[in-house]
């Protein structure tokens, strides 16, 4: 694998991950009003 296909991976990892956090926190408020 090239060096830019991996920092494309890995972008795109952190990217799917932080959407999910951001869902969960979301979440989380709603659950607690």
């Amino acid at each position: 694998m090239s060096t830019s296909a991996i920092i494309v991976a890995v972008c795109s990892m952190i990217l799917l991950w932080g959407g999910f956090a951001v869902c969960l926190k979301i979440a989380m408020k709603d659950e607690n009003k």
